[in-house]
């Protein structure tokens, strides 16, 4: 298992990590992120939780789902696009996006994950 990276959110998108609404984050990209990583989940506010990268995945903007979009807390598919183009001003549809799953853990749950 590979650790620590940090993946750092807007404050409310931290919140919705917080209460378990958000598992994923989709970044425009091909972001070098490992499944079986360990990462510090950081909000731009301080705040830090601890958590394991399950999963990750290459994909063009056109291709995202609605799926996708629930993982990350969002409602729609429209209102993630919307979000991701609000952060990154220009993305077009053939654009490479990585979809990094993860799971909130504590430091004892990740030690025992380890072993």
């Amino acid at each position: 298992m590979n650790s620590c990276g940090i993946i750092t959110f807007k404050p409310e998108y931290f919140d919705l990590i917080a209460l378990g609404k958000k598992t994923s984050t989709i970044r425009k990209g091909r972001k070098q992120y490992k499944a079986n990583t360990i990462v510090v989940l950081k909000s731009g506010s301080g705040r830090e939780l601890s958590g394991l990268i399950t999963r990750v995945l290459y994909i063009p903007f056109r291709e995202l789902t609605s799926t996708m979009a629930k993982n990350d807390g969002f409602d729609t598919l429209n209102a993630l696009k919307d979000a991701l183009m609000e952060i990154y001003k220009e993305i077009e549809d053939t654009d490479m996006m990585t979809v990094i799953e993860f799971e909130v853990k504590s430091c004892a749950k990740i030690l025992s994950h380890r072993a």
